[in-house]
């Protein structure tokens, strides 16, 4: 994109769009925003004189009075460019016309894009987001773009206040909710926790993957299986949405006769979904050539056992399904995929049978009862093991609070997987010169594999005196691990300015077992030492449930808390708890790169319960997130699929946007931490960030 004092130049491989601001003023000035570090030197040929040296660095170029009360800002979000309308209060933003000239053509897409047709393709400009900032909220409005009677284009704002200003800005894509509530305590006391696990494609479809006991769960026609088949107990469900959350692309439950549980879901770059969880279903739906087609224990009070299903794009077929499991207890937690198509389960067992292949690392020797974690690498078609191997009695001692899975895995590049949980042995394997080699208490850990299975490449513990867990991975392109959990103990490895080093006070009184706080962790590639590491938390509970990473290394972590006093960020899409009465709310928070600082956090809820379980990142840099929700005011945006009480919510959020640089984000009464309405003479307490 080049920018000039009239507009703007799009180029998309040897086509360009001239980009113009009809009617605009014609010396619109032009202002670097939010000066960068460094600069920049431009040596064009050999001739000095044409050299163009120490120039400064902008995150963001205004043009300054576009129109009256009217300005533009331009910048980089997620490897693409966006830009933002500011009108100020009172002024017409019909006045804003747009022309573009060198397009083959021009069209609104059923998402409500606007759509440049070149000879090299499309240029797509979203639909417009306008909202109205009140406070440190903001007020979404209806915007759309219109045609002009002269090839222009333009824009449309309904319920404006004309005495605020006015952003047309992307925020948040969507938030929807589907699925029926369960309507029994047992119901809600048991597997039914809406969404469990969240993909997204390169197109920006959402596929989310979870536990239902309903029969009403919105399911398509023409897809895998549209009966529940059930007289009790709960069914998987698999959902595609269309990038836009207004329309569900597809949505099937997975399951048998009995109890079906969906953990965890991957999607590969051709569409496909890999689906895993548990089962006691002795006709679990499966596929002929499958590894295990059958029930490993499929007796008639049969424990439950491990699954593994591949489903095509449109969710119609298996492209295969297998059981995963011997004749003890299996529960298949985390999945991964690579380029090829394996898929890569992690999860624990206490079959003494559990199918191994030779030459993995370390073939198991359980007894019934002693659990362990296993890893298992299914091949592309699913009808043999890769290789898998067991590691450890993971959970030998205890149980632990709060309900997370508590096996998570990932794959790099180069086919190596890493294995996170948390472990009561004394004697799981560790490497020598890993981070750290010995434990006091229960402890998370993190195992890398070779690509083939056979040898560790490290495995280290995390945690301190207290216990402490891992909950997610993911890994970046230079191999290092981001890892977070949970601990209770004041002496985890954080790092020397890391964002949180040290215990908050209003911490002190909370039941030892119970997570103080969660941790957030970025590993080096050699598993021997944090780059940076640092708590997360604020006056209450937490549990930190998964974790993405952006191609700029910033950390997306999602989670559940019920602390009012949750750190937020200025343009937070909820920068306040959504309830008073101690119950918990989802929350979004991205850690910059270096660990130091959040680049954006926000609360997810209202006035029940709402739990963050997964989070994931699309190729734009938006991050989606889903979950449960019980609450009665936690709306779905205008036009998103789905019922306003549903139980499983799927939430959307565009970064295109820059924060404030400084802002208070919530204010909260100082004695009960609820938010509200201020009263004269109230003592509150406010909270923020700035830079």
């Amino acid at each position: 994109m080049l920018l000039t004092s009239a507009g703007a130049v799009l180029r998309l491989g040897d086509a360009a769009v001239e980009m113009t601001f009809s009617g605009a003023h014609p010396n619109a000035r032009l202002e670097g925003a939010d000066r960068l570090p460094g600069i920049a030197n431009y040596f064009l040929g050999s001739d000095p004189q044409r050299w163009i040296t120490g120039v400064p660095r902008f995150a963001r170029v205004r043009y300054r009075s576009l129109y009256p009360g009217v300005d533009a800002i331009f910048y980089e979000s997620g490897g693409r460019v966006e830009y933002d309308l500011l009108v100020a209060p009172g002024v017409d933003p019909a006045v804003i016309q747009m022309r573009f000239a060198g397009a083959g053509g021009m069209r609104l897409s059923a998402e409500g894009d606007l759509v440049l047709e070149t000879a090299a393709g499309e240029i797509r400009q979203r639909r417009p987001a306008v909202y109205q900032q009140e406070g440190s909220a903001r007020r979404g409005l209806a915007g759309r773009y219109r045609f002009l009677g002269d090839g222009g284009v333009g824009f449309t704002v309904a319920g404006r206040d004309p005495s605020r200003p006015l952003v047309i800005d992307p925020v948040l894509s969507y938030n929807l909710r589907m699925g029926p509530r369960p309507t029994t305590a047992g119901q809600l006391a048991g597997l039914e926790r809406g969404g469990s696990s969240i993909g997204v494609a390169a197109a920006g479809n959402a596929y989310v993957a979870g536990t239902t006991s309903t029969a009403d769960f919105p399911v398509t026609p023409g897809a895998l299986q549209t009966s529940f088949g059930k007289f009790r107990g709960t069914s998987v469900y698999v959902a595609k949405l269309d990038p836009t959350g207004a329309n569900l692309l597809y949505a099937t439950f997975l399951g048998g006769e009995a109890n079906d549980t969906g953990t965890a879901i991957a999607v590969d770059a051709a569409g496909n979904a890999y689906v895993t969880g548990s089962t006691t279903s002795r006709n679990f739906a499966t596929t002929r050539s499958a590894f295990q087609s059958a029930s490993p224990n499929p007796g008639p009070n049969a424990f439950a056992t491990g699954f593994v299903a591949k489903l095509n794009p449109t969710g119609s077929a298996l492209l295969y399904s297998t059981y995963l499991g011997g004749s003890g207890l299996a529960a298949c937690r985390a999945i991964a995929s690579d380029s090829a198509g394996n898929a890569y389960v992690a999860g624990t067992t206490q079959s003494p049978d559990f199918p191994t292949t030779s030459g993995a690392y370390r073939p198991p020797s359980l007894n019934r009862n002693v659990s362990a974690a296993f890893l298992a690498k299914i091949n592309a078609d699913g009808s043999g093991l890769a290789y898998s191997t067991v590691v450890g009695n993971a959970f030998a001692d205890r149980f632990f609070l709060p309900a997370v899975q508590p096996i998570a895995v990932a794959v790099d590049s180069s086919g190596s997987a890493y294995l996170a949980g948390m472990t009561a042995n004394l004697e799981y394997p560790v490497t020598a010169g890993a981070m750290q080699t010995t434990r006091t208490a229960n402890a998370g850990f993190i195992t890398k594999f070779t690509s083939s299975g056979n040898d560790l490449v490290y495995s280290t513990f995390v945690g301190g005196s207290v216990e402490s867990g891992v909950t997610g991975i993911t890994v970046d392109s230079s191999g290092s691990a981001y890892l977070v959990g949970f601990t209770a103990a004041p002496d985890f490895p954080v790092t020397p300015g890391a964002f949180l080093t040290t215990f908050v006070p209003e911490l002190s009184n909370l039941p030892r077992v119970y997570p103080r706080y969660g941790f957030v962790m970025k590993l080096n590639a050699a598993g021997s030492a944090p780059i940076y590491s640092t708590y997360l938390g604020g006056a209450g509970a937490i549990v930190v449930s998964g974790v993405a990473v952006d191609a700029q290394g910033r950390a997306f972590i999602a989670g559940s808390t019920d602390a009012p006093n949750f750190p937020t960020t200025p343009g937070a899409v909820q920068p306040c708890i959504g309830n008073e009465f101690s119950f918990a709310n989802a929350f979004l928070f991205v850690l910059d790169p270096a660990g130091s600082r959040p680049v954006y956090s926000t609360y997810l809820g209202g006035n029940v319960r709402d739990d963050g379980a997964a989070v994931a990142l699309d190729r734009a840099g938006s991050a989606y997130l889903t979950g449960r929700s019980d609450s009665t005011d936690f709306p779905p945006t205008p036009g998103a699929f789905g019922r306003p009480s549903g139980h499983t919510f799927v939430s959307k959020i565009d970064f295109s946007a820059p924060s404030p640089s400084f802002a208070v984000s919530c204010i909260v009464n100082t004695a009960s931490l609820a938010a509200g309405p201020v009263a004269p003479g109230e003592i509150v307490t406010l909270s923020g960030a700035g830079r």
